[in-house]
């Protein structure tokens, strides 16, 4: 058990929010852009083991309304796109605002959300160190710090923490360093292998 699901948000040509963490697929011995192929060509691709790619509708159907999801912004049009799907969602369901932490590594689509739902929060992606990250983050008006952990240590945590912030890190799959994360209060760990993670930290 997951205390967060993260997932990729694309757009696809026909419109609808899929979920797929690359750019692009294998079609016709070519890689394929998902913005430039159709819900009905993207999902007639195996996506292993005979699963296709899900929209972020099919996701939330399947979902209970009490959990965490993390939805990563990537390409054109998808913090309108998610927006819209959310919007609906919490007015016609059980979600609410705080179910969601909208993402990127493009910060300005982060702020295009802002715009939208302001009510959703929101963290940035840092693939590298960034110096002043505080007033960065204010002035993105942003509560959540994700980053690469190979570029994270205990004063920058403190850092972070002493304005308020969470600090989050990715992807951290090595036993020793799931455990390095937690020693220094991390407030999330993005892992491929949740249970495991789970299970050193004594979550299970």
């Amino acid at each position: 058990k997951s205390d967060m699901i993260e997932t990729d948000v694309h757009v696809c040509a026909s419109g609808e929010a899929v979920l797929c963490h690359n750019p692009g697929i294998p079609v016709g011995g070519e890689i394929r852009k998902i913005s430039g192929l159709t819900l009905s060509e993207l999902q007639a691709f195996d996506a292993g083991e005979g699963n296709r790619i899900p929209t972020l509708n099919e996701m939330l159907n399947h979902l209970n309304p009490e959990i965490k999801i993390n939805l990563e912004l990537k390409g054109p049009g998808s913090e309108t796109k998610v927006a819209e799907i959310l919007k609906e969602r919490i007015k016609t369901g059980n979600w609410s605002a705080d179910n969601f932490l909208i993402t990127s590594f493009d910060h300005f689509r982060v702020e295009e959300f802002r715009v939208l739902m302001p009510e959703v929060p929101r963290g940035a992606l840092f693939k590298s160190q960034v110096l002043y990250i505080n007033e960065y983050l204010e002035k993105l008006s942003i509560k959540t710090l994700i980053t690469n952990f190979e570029f994270i240590n205990k004063s920058r945590v403190d850092e972070v923490h002493h304005t308020g912030r969470k600090v989050m890190v990715y992807t951290v799959n090595n036993k020793s360093d799931i455990l390095r994360m937690a020693d220094m209060r991390v407030d999330g760990i993005i892992t491929n292998y949740p249970k495991k993670a789970r299970q050193l930290l004594g979550t299970a």
